[in-house]
């Protein structure tokens, strides 16, 4: 079972991550630090787009946190609420619930529903974003990323 299950994962994980790069998603070259090379990117892993993914939009935000893991940093949801409030084209999203709401299970919801809302493809419980679990997590950025990257490209 525990095989089959690893066979599972890999799978579901290729592909999420497959349209995370710059070949099919040519928008990404935003997310190079100043002075980097676009082959820098080019050489970086799926997992490691996705997390500067993330910290762009935070950067977008105004918002002072990062991301280095897909767990612990994301358990009170903070991330994941300022992350939607940047990708959501309709704006529906907003960081307002981190003010109203401590509980971490009810913020977690309130992500789940959005990123539903948003047409994410991978559906996560609310218990796993404030249990950290990372491939969880991982998995449901990825397919946050699928569905509304929020990056465009724009000629210079």
């Amino acid at each position: 079972p525990h095989l089959v299950l690893g066979l599972v994962w890999q799978m579901v994980k290729v592909s999420l991550l497959s349209g995370i790069n710059l070949k099919s998603s040519p928008f990404l070259v935003k997310l190079l630090q100043p002075g980097e090379e676009v082959e820098t990117l080019l050489k970086l892993p799926p997992e490691k787009i996705l997390m500067r993914w993330v910290n762009y939009h935070l950067e977008q935000a105004g918002h002072p946190e990062r991301i280095a893991n897909f767990g612990a940093d994301l358990r009170d949801s903070s991330v994941y609420c300022h992350l939607l409030s940047q990708i959501d084209p309709a704006h529906l999203a907003t960081t307002s619930i981190l003010k109203t709401e401590q509980d971490t299970t009810r913020r977690a919801q309130y992500v789940v529903e959005h990123a539903r809302r948003l047409g994410s493809e991978f559906q996560i419980a609310p218990a796993h974003i404030v249990g950290g679990n990372e491939k969880l997590n991982m998995a449901f950025l990825a397919s946050l990323f699928n569905a509304s990257p929020g990056v465009e490209l724009v000629a210079e």
